[in-house]
């Protein structure tokens, strides 16, 4: 039970508009926003962002390779971040910034994107297994 001097202090960190949530093991801060402030905010994460990296292994005297990897939306982003900084078993590629991506990285991303998508390979479903089966039965007959 949370006594009064507790939820006091409870209070003020509210009032602060910082606090500490457990549940998520962050300290953030809150604040109220009007309805269309927040739809903004939503739809600029809707947007393609780079995740920025730096590629210590690949330096050369001075240099070291600083990477941009497009991302579809704030989301894409994020797991790719996450997927960058597990994947390796060395701290090889350092996460240094994810941020909104510029027109011109936005247009070119999704360039290469469709690029690469039409150069690949479809899956192999199980309707495509079923047509050649289909087929090889008619050129049989």
């Amino acid at each position: 039970m949370i006594d009064k001097e507790e939820r006091q202090q409870e209070v003020k960190k509210l009032d602060t508009g910082y606090t500490f949530d457990p549940h998520a093991g962050a300290t953030y801060n809150c604040e109220h926003i009007s309805l269309s402030a927040a739809q903004e905010k939503a739809q600029a994460a809707e947007v393609p962002h780079i995740v920025e990296t730096i590629n210590w292994t690949k330096s050369t005297g001075d240099d070291v390779h600083y990477n941009r990897y497009f991302a579809h939306d704030l989301d894409e982003a994020l797991g790719l971040a996450v997927r960058l900084r597990f994947g390796f078993e060395e701290l090889v590629e350092e996460i240094v910034a994810i941020r909104r991506a510029t027109e011109l990285e936005a247009r070119n991303g999704l360039d290469v994107i469709t690029h690469f998508l039409e150069t690949m390979p479809q899956a192999i479903s199980n309707i495509d297994i079923q047509q050649k089966q289909h087929n090889r039965k008619d050129n049989k007959k």
